[in-house]
């Protein structure tokens, strides 16, 4: 909802007519004196909204001017669907009036204008957001009660928009009622009460089960001794029957002679089973030997073939190193040569230096000042490169940082190659919902995540991954610690600026190089002496011209010289091949010892042998004929074993036999004994009236149970109904408090960079405001700051609400009163940033203060009727 005018007519000081007209979507600021009927205004708007037509209290009466009359207001709102034009009237007689109005048509009047409004907008004692976002001087609205004396703090009002939220009053009222009624049975901790129904009939149902179980136990003991009875008489007539006596003497007798003839052949078959060992071991024995000759044939041959390749490879690796050797002496010679042309041509430089002087003073004195301007700039330009050389990373500095960065790629690829997988396989129709790292997680790759991953799964949530702590994870750790400090002390920020500024060094020495050349050349005793040269000169003489000229003999020095520096290169490359082919001769050499030291232990188990490979067919034809002997010996083995009678149950079944007898004669005088024992217990029990007791007990428990189980299940009904509301209250509090903070943090960081704020899951209210090194509860802050914060809470709600659908413009009445002057800006930069979505309207009587708010300036006019 969007306010577009405000009209009051006979409304407090407004006696006449009055408008607000043409409100802005965002920023909108009436600033006017005290006094002038801003207040007046807010309170219209909750009249118009929230009061009833017929209502005639403290609040409405409050309206009325001092003349008298019925108090009018009117306001122009833009909803989803169009504008609307919603006008209220007031009088003592309760008989207001209330339309609403489309382009001119009358949408609804009376009861339906009343029911239209509340359902657009609804009160704040129903949820809505007007007590939230619409902020009085004095007091937040005119349906919670109005004190006319009393300045309400700003976060009352927010605690009483979470509270109508999450359900207010008649919340309240339920679960005080659930709790009454759960006091009849529950005390405050949730124990049952000692002297509650469920415990009372609890009481009675345990006297009667202990009574049933008593009659119980009597009514079983008579039926079972009836019972067992019958049982003993028929045992005792098939006992002492003599065909039964004689079967069991004639099967004590058979069972007698089946266990002689079962004895006889187990011997037999054990003498038959210790040879079928003898005969397995010694076959086991031979196998063995066989495999362990063939494993020496098998090594010897390999260590043969070992050799073979490193004799081939040692030959190699001294030919290679014959040949750079070769290589090294030839560079050697092409290095001396070179150097002795570089003298050569210096010594010609010289003579043609000396034949120049010789020829011409005049000519010898203007070269002298040339070379005295050429070494002057030459020692300029040393200097200039030894300051920018010098600042340069040094040779041992950047070998250190290689070694110590070469260390860490080492520990850091280890660490890789250990860490835990994550790989994605997709349902059909699925692919792409879920992200590692903002990005769409492919499937069948498996990523590697060593130090944890957090993933995102589209319509569920975050799954965090925490490989744990790993080996060598303090190792690499270190190690980066090193290596940072190590580029710290060299004053580069990576590896690769140190190989920068190690090329830099070395190109900037290379030029210093070069420059004390050319210096040298130009002067090479000095430029003092240079200078001493040119005072001395005598005077211009004639002479004759012979050799080259300066010039040339310069320039076949600077090639001479320029030709000695590409062989020296040559040079140091040829001697580092060498050392390598070197190197490689070395591990060559090496590696063909230890292929002779393994091919003479691989021989050494068959010196003895004359012929291994004639043996090992020797023993393997042996070892077969063994295992057909030894297979022989099983299946006579097995032969003999399917005709060996069941010693086991040969025995059982003469102990079976003899334990018949045997238990038959002592049964008939148990028989006997407890027969009689039980004629008499069933004579004294019989004349009691158990059975009718025992029925009587029974129905009595039925009910008891039926009554305690109702009351159980009424308990449990008030326990989940308590449970059910508490959790929807917080679910609800829930559902707001994350929203707000995410709202809230980005408007706080404007007044407090890197700060952030606790809130109360129960209040939604500020209790902490979090900032680097300290956390302050809300209360002990200042004034100001605590005003600062109410109102962006007001602002991160209202932007919530927006989103949530209940939507409305924030109205603050002189809202903003101890924040300073620098702060005031930032609150102001607040204002302007949710007003590009939410439509802001604030009455002050600050005028100066306010006048850079940079917002649609509104009045207070007069209306022609």
């Amino acid at each position: 909802m969007k306010l577009r005018n405000i009209r009051l007519d006979n409304v407090r000081r407004f006696v006449a007519p009055v408008e607000i007209r043409d409100i802005g979507d965002g920023l909108n600021i009436l600033s006017a004196p005290n006094e002038h009927g801003k207040s007046t205004m807010l309170d219209a708007l909750h009249a118009v909204f929230f009061k009833n037509r017929k209502a005639w209290d403290s609040e409405t009466r409050s309206l009325v001017p001092h003349a008298g009359g019925d108090p009018a207001i009117a306001v122009e709102a833009e909803f989803d669907d169009g504008t609307y034009r919603i006008r209220k009237t007031w009088n003592p007689r309760r008989r207001g009036e209330a339309e609403v109005l489309k382009s001119g048509q009358l949408v609804a009047q009376a009861d339906a204008a009343e029911w239209w409004i509340a359902e657009r907008l609804k009160s704040p004692k129903d949820g809505g957001p007007a007590g939230l976002l619409w902020v009085r001087q004095g007091f937040a609205g005119l349906d919670e009660g109005g004190a006319d004396n009393a300045r309400r703090n700003l976060m009352t009002s927010v605690a009483g928009e979470v509270e109508a939220m999450t359900g207010g009053r008649r919340m309240n009222d339920a679960m005080e009622r659930c709790d009454r009624e759960l006091g009849r049975f529950l005390t405050p901790t949730g124990r049952p009460k000692q002297d509650s129904p469920v415990r009372q009939a609890d009481a009675e149902i345990e006297r009667l089960e202990k009574r049933q179980a008593e009659l119980r136990e009597v009514t079983a003991r008579l039926s079972e001794g009836l019972r067992r009875r019958r049982q003993l008489r028929r045992e005792r007539d098939e006992l002492v029957d003599p065909a039964g006596r004689q079967e069991r003497e004639a099967r004590l007798a058979e069972a007698e002679a089946a266990h002689e003839q079962a004895r006889r052949h187990a011997e037999g078959l054990e003498r038959v089973r210790q040879s079928l060992d003898n005969k397995r071991i010694e076959t086991e024995r031979a196998d063995e030997k066989v495999a362990e000759l063939a494993g020496r044939l098998d090594e010897a041959k390999a260590a043969e073939s070992a050799r073979e390749a490193a004799v081939r490879h040692e030959a190699a690796a001294a030919t290679a190193r014959a040949g750079a050797e070769r290589q090294l002496k030839g560079a050697d010679a092409i290095v001396a040569e070179s150097e002795e042309q570089e003298a050569k041509s210096m010594k010609a430089l010289r003579t043609a230096q000396e034949f120049a002087l010789a020829r011409s003073a005049g000519k010898l004195r203007k070269d002298l000042v040339d070379r005295l301007d050429r070494a002057a700039a030459l020692a300029e330009r040393i200097a200039a490169l030894s300051a920018e050389t010098r600042a340069e990373i040094r040779a041992d500095v950047l070998e250190d940082l290689e070694l110590r960065h070469a260390n860490l790629e080492v520990l850091r690829r280890t660490r890789d190659a250990e860490a835990p997988t994550v790989t994605m396989t997709y349902l059909p129709g699925r692919s792409g919902g879920v992200a590692l790292d903002g990005d769409p997680l492919p499937e069948g790759v498996a990523r590697s995540i060593p130090e944890g991953a957090v993933l995102a799964i589209e319509g569920v949530g975050e799954l965090a991954v925490d490989p744990g702590r790993r080996a060598g994870g303090e190792e690499l750790a270190e190690a980066a610690r090193e290596f940072a400090r190590a580029l710290a002390s060299a004053g580069v920020d990576g590896i690769d600026a140190a190989w920068d500024s190690g090329r830099r060094r070395l190109g900037g020495e290379s030029r210093i190089r070069d420059a004390r050349t050319e210096l040298e050349i130009v002067a090479s005793d000095g430029i003092d002496a240079l200078r001493e040269e040119l005072a001395a000169l005598p005077a211009p003489e004639e002479r004759d011209e012979e050799g080259p000229s300066v010039e040339e003999a310069e320039e076949a020095h600077r090639i001479a010289r320029e030709r000695l520096s590409a062989r020296r290169r040559e040079l140091e490359a040829t001697r580092e091949s060498f050392r390598l082919t070197e190197a490689a001769a070395i591990e060559a050499a090496g590696t063909l010892a230890a292929a002779d030291a393994r091919l003479e232990r691989a021989r050494a188990p068959l010196a003895d042998i004359d012929d291994p490979e004639a043996e090992r067919r020797r023993m393997a034809t042996r070892a077969t004929r063994l295992r057909t002997e030894l297979d022989a010996a099983e299946a006579r083995y097995r032969e003999e074993k399917a005709g060996t009678p069941d010693m086991d149950g040969v025995e059982t079944t003469l102990e079976r036999a003899r334990s018949i007898v045997e238990a038959a004669n002592g049964r008939i005088r148990e028989t006997e004994i407890e027969l009689a024992g039980l004629d008499a217990s069933i004579g004294l029990q019989a004349g009691k009236a158990v059975h009718e007791e025992l029925a009587d007990v029974k129905a009595r428990l039925e009910a008891e149970c039926r009554r305690r189980d109702g009351l159980r299940f009424e308990v449990d009904v008030l326990v989940k109904l308590r449970d059910a509301l508490q959790s929807a209250r917080a679910k609800a509090r829930d559902r707001y408090v994350a929203p707000v903070l995410e709202e809230l943090v980005p408007l706080l960081r404007n007044f407090w960079p890197e700060a952030g704020i606790e809130l109360n899951a129960e209040t939604a209210l500020p209790e902490k405001l979090v900032r680097p090194g300290a956390e302050e509860d809300f209360d002990v802050l200042s004034g100001g700051t605590r005003e600062q914060i109410a109102l962006l809470v007001r602002l991160a709600f209202a932007r919530l609400l927006m989103k949530s659908g209940y939507g409305a413009p924030i109205i603050l009445d002189d809202a903003i009163v101890f924040t300073d002057d620098d702060r005031i800006e930032l609150m102001f930069d607040a204002l302007t940033r949710q007003a590009r979505d939410i439509q802001v309207i604030v009455l002050t009587c600050r005028q100066k203060a306010f006048r850079d708010l940079g917002a649609n300036n509104l009045s207070i006019r007069a209306t022609g009727g």
